[in-house]
């Protein structure tokens, strides 16, 4: 069984110093509890609205923040997650608070194959691991035949 590790926080707007740290300490949470794929809300690393300073912020390939992220060893964790997420299992993370004029509401969550809900986070901040069992795969796909 997986275990999918959802990091719902609030990003520092256009911090990405601040942002890495607070990614890096979750992923060492994640190492703690045997998480084998983490997930964070998207436009973690700069946060969301970054409109004029986005190219400011943009960084190619080998950027400073993608060259740390890397050394984290971090890459199999994207493969993984869009390995689950093909295979209808379902794991979403979202951020909280409030950036300019949008509230972030959190409730991060995930899914089985049945598509009944296994989790579902509050507005706080935390770090929640999630364990899918890969069995309801198969018996997902069989339920129509035998149902």
């Amino acid at each position: 069984m997986p275990n999918i590790f959802l990091a719902q926080s609030k990003p520092k707007l256009l911090d990405k110093t601040a942002n890495l740290q607070t990614m890096k300490r979750y992923l060492e949470e994640a190492q703690v509890q045997r998480a084998d794929i983490v997930l964070f809300p998207e436009l973690f690393l700069t946060g969301y609205f970054t409109r004029e300073h986005t190219l400011e912020l943009a960084e190619d390939i080998e950027g400073e923040s993608i060259r740390l992220i890397r050394s984290w060893h971090v890459q199999q964790v994207y493969i993984q997650s869009r390995a689950a997420e093909n295979q209808v299992f379902v794991a979403m993370t979202n951020q909280i608070g409030i950036e300019e004029t949008t509230e972030f509401f959190g409730e991060s969550a995930a899914a089985n194959s049945f598509g009944q809900l296994l989790f579902k986070a509050d507005d706080q901040e935390g770090g929640y691991l999630i364990s899918f069992d890969l069995r309801t795969i198969s018996e997902a796909r069989a339920y129509p035949l035998v149902g």
